[in-house]
């Protein structure tokens, strides 16, 4: 394989990588950052 086509693999498992990263981002973070507000919360109503 010479290295265009390595080059040209790379950028589109890249691409796929970062689509679905957009893609899923929100569904990864939007439960992480509600545990984080509602530990938060938690430990501001026992204090």
């Amino acid at each position: 394989m010479d290295i265009r086509g390595r080059e040209l693999i790379v950028a589109i498992f890249y691409l796929i990588s970062a689509g679905i990263s957009v893609e899923t981002q929100e569904d990864f973070l939007n439960p992480v950052i509600n545990k984080c507000s509602d530990s938060l919360e938690i430990d501001t109503l026992e204090l």
